[in-house]
């Protein structure tokens, strides 16, 4: 009777990991959400990002066409922080920005903070796309 238990609590606890870890697989808080100049907005999950990404990479005048001038709302986390001149240059995974050296709020950006910032879209850059950040505040701290 007591090995009938042991099994069954075992499986029960198995199925218990399994669910928490499906649970937590691909509820990434990072998304953005564009809004174009005639006042129509789009929210972009990650599979969006990547296609904005793609044609970044791959087609200047499409990207600029449909993308740089438009505002953007995201959350993203960051990659990495570093200098450039008189700016801080912080990149989070789908996108770059920068900051003025005497932004305060640099100090407490660390490598993984998850960060939501405003802006503008740049046109077509080296790299990942470029943010014109208005606002930034964090979100959660790594």
């Amino acid at each position: 009777m007591k090995i009938k238990i042991k099994k069954a609590l075992c499986v029960l606890f198995a199925i218990i990991l399994v669910c928490a870890g499906l649970s937590a697989c691909g509820k990434s808080p990072c998304y953005a959400k564009i809004t174009y100049s005639n006042g129509s907005s789009e929210t972009l999950d990650k599979k969006d990002i990547k296609e904005l990404r793609r044609l970044h990479s791959e087609n200047e005048y499409a990207y600029d066409e449909k993308y740089s001038g438009n505002k953007i709302e995201a959350v993203d986390r960051i990659s990495s922080i570093s200098s450039s001149k008189s700016d801080a240059k912080i990149s989070t995974y789908n996108w770059t920005f920068f900051l003025d050296d005497d932004n305060p709020i640099i100090v407490d950006l660390r490598e993984g903070t998850l960060v939501k910032f405003y802006g503008e879209l740049a046109k077509k850059t080296t790299g990942l796309p470029l943010v014109f950040v208005d606002t930034i505040e964090i979100i959660e701290e790594k």
